[in-house]
């Protein structure tokens, strides 16, 4: 009869080693530029729960696993490993961080909100130039 100290000490190695899922769920959550909060405060969960699910600790419930696809632009089965990401589906996604700051310029007076909409064409215009030098 094995150890049972050896046999939990394995169990608790396992528990800890990144699964596929958790692993694809940091990257998805990252190409798109999200915080962990906010993927939290998008899907109804807490940032701990996030961060249990990206390191392997647990695993989302389907009805969780549903939320984070619909909120990182993948489907379930993309998110599970199933299929490969889509490559079109992921630049649709855009950047949830960008979109809900572009929420907020629109409370602005319209003031303000011109003046942001020029700080932006600067700043596009100045990217525009550094390409076209090399």
């Amino acid at each position: 009869m094995q150890d049972l100290g050896a046999i939990f000490s394995a169990m608790v190695r396992i528990r800890q080693t990144p699964s596929g899922l958790g692993e694809r769920l940091a990257r998805l959550r990252k190409a798109r530029n999200i915080t962990q909060v906010e993927l939290a405060a998008a899907v109804g969960v807490t940032q701990s729960l996030i961060s249990f699910y990206e390191k392997g600790a647990t695993e989302p419930s389907a009805a969780v696993m549903v939320q984070l696809a619909r909120v990182l632009g993948v489907t379930a089965d993309e998110l599970l490993g199933l299929k490969p990401p889509q490559q079109a589906r992921r630049s649709e996604g855009g950047d949830l961080r960008l979109m809900r700051k572009l929420q907020r310029v629109q409370q602005l007076s319209p003031k303000d909100r011109r003046s942001v909409v020029q700080f932006i064409d600067a700043l596009v215009e100045r990217q525009s130039l550094k390409r076209a030098q090399g």
